[in-house]
């Protein structure tokens, strides 16, 4: 029939169409009698795996979208199904490590990036992730490579350049920092966190005025954002300005009530000002929030809480 159809184009255009609009036809019943199970991705992935099998895909997806519900554990699950299937799976690797990350487990977290590598070398997000697993065991230096190494293969890699800032902050290489927080924003201009980020950098270099510029963008971007209240209340005692930064001390709480190191910056502030009964009762509350610093201190004085 095709081959008729290529001797006589008009007529091979006739039957593509007429083909065209069955196909649509039986899509549209399709996605009418399937409905129901596009109700949300897991319940897609689910009907997907009772009518395919050794689908390695979809495991790995469905694992993706339990990551996305915070439910870590059943994610990783879906991975090792998937790696059982494929084992030489590099994304499930890398999906399989950011998961065990979530849950606290670095080391192992580290492994399943490092087998991801071997498999795909020029893996950025795995390069990205494994430099984050280093950064909190407190391998900056090896988090810095890590994340250098994403950025070569990504150059436009904003998260990369974050991690990186973080781990040259933690060293104290505040300017590289800065610099590398720049460069994020440079990439993504609506980031939040990088410039929350460079704004502390600036806050550990005195530079205050270019702290406060920062954390307001980041505030401005993400305005649920107690930390960046936080630092910004920092940035205006080191100014002088303790009225505007228990303002923004009261904010972080106010956005997160259980803040203690909110309570203890602002009783600060409160004694900057000589208001001892309003710092003693916040004084009071970090302590009743577990704040050791804030229990020592009230030892210190007799004060019970």
């Amino acid at each position: 029939m095709f081959r008729n159809s290529l001797k006589n184009g008009i007529t091979g255009k006739k039957i593509l169409l007429a083909s065209s609009a069955l196909s649509i036809f039986c899509l549209s019943i399709i996605t009418w009698t399937q409905v129901g199970y596009w109700q949300n991705s897991i319940t897609l992935f689910n009907h997907t795996l009772k009518v395919t099998d050794n689908n390695w895909f979809t495991y790995n997806s469905r694992g993706n979208a339990y990551y996305d519900l915070g439910d870590y554990r059943q994610a990783i699950e879906d991975y090792d199904r998937a790696l059982q299937i494929t084992p030489r799976y590099a994304e499930a690797y890398s999906n399989r490590g950011t998961a065990y990350h979530k849950l606290g487990n670095y080391k192992q977290a580290i492994a399943d990036l490092n087998r991801a590598l071997e498999i795909k070398p020029a893996y950025a997000d795995a390069y990205n992730s494994r430099g984050t697993a280093y950064h909190i065991l407190g391998n900056y230096r090896q988090a810095i490579e890590d994340c250098s190494r994403a950025i070569e293969i990504k150059p436009d890699y904003a998260m990369a350049y974050n991690n990186r800032g973080n781990a040259y902050n933690v060293l104290g290489n505040y300017r590289q920092a800065i610099e590398d927080y720049g460069r994020a924003i440079e990439i993504k201009p609506g980031y939040a966190d990088a410039y929350y980020n460079r704004g502390s950098a600036y806050n550990n270099l005195g530079n205050y005025r270019q702290a406060i510029e920062d954390l307001s963008r980041a505030i401005e971007f993400k305005p649920d954002y107690p930390e960046a209240y936080i630092n910004r209340g920092f940035a205006y005692k080191g100014l002088g300005n303790y009225r505007q930064a228990i303002e923004d001390y009261g904010r972080a709480i106010e956005i997160k009530p259980g803040y203690a190191y909110a309570y203890l910056n602002r009783s600060a502030a409160y004694a900057s000002l000589g208001n001892n009964n309003l710092a003693v009762n916040d004084l009071k509350t970090a302590a009743k929030l577990g704040d050791e610093r804030a229990k020592n201190f009230l030892r210190s004085q007799g004060i019970s809480w």
